[in-house]
């Protein structure tokens, strides 16, 4: 089983680069999908998008280093950024496709890799003693609360273009 979870780990930034992939090689993209979704929020720019995943993706490839390299003692790392992933995947592209009626780039794998990624890495991660409860909702926080970013961050950007 603690096989599974260093798998798991691992398998972040793979996911995460599978997702992007998905994000910006689908015509139109996620970039014109998004301003769709959040249409407060000015014309997002290419460059921001990748620059902003690139370092998401540079993240997610310490965390995975890190935590499976150390016997799991940065356990905290593996749950804030798949609470991260997983928040982005149903707050983003699950509720927004709902919300806009449209494919969001980026559900399929959303759906397929980063939902159950991490499910199976909340349940393992409890499972296998490596975090306690206060570790699960610190994990779940982080995604709640850097969903909560992005639409407060979209209300800002509404308000001040007034």
């Amino acid at each position: 089983m603690h096989n599974l979870f260093i798998i798991l780990v691992y398998s972040f930034p793979f996911a995460f680069l599978f997702h992007v992939t998905e994000e910006f090689f689908i015509p139109g993209g996620f970039p014109r999908w998004f301003a769709t979704y959040r249409p407060g929020v000015a014309q997002p720019i290419l460059k921001a998008f990748l620059k902003r995943n690139f370092i998401y993706f540079m993240i997610m490839l310490i965390v995975a280093f890190t935590s499976a390299n150390t016997n799991f003692s940065i356990i905290c790392g593996p749950l804030i950024s798949s609470g991260i992933m997983g928040f982005n995947a149903f707050g983003t592209h699950v509720f927004g496709a709902i919300k806009t009626h449209q494919y969001s780039p980026g559900m399929v794998t959303a759906i397929l890799l980063l939902l159950p990624i991490t499910i199976m890495t909340f349940i393992l991660a409890y499972q296998l003693h490596v975090t306690d409860s206060l570790g699960i909702v610190i994990g779940l926080l982080s995604g709640i609360l850097f969903e909560a970013w992005q639409v407060i961050k979209t209300k800002v950007v509404n308000l001040s273009s007034r």
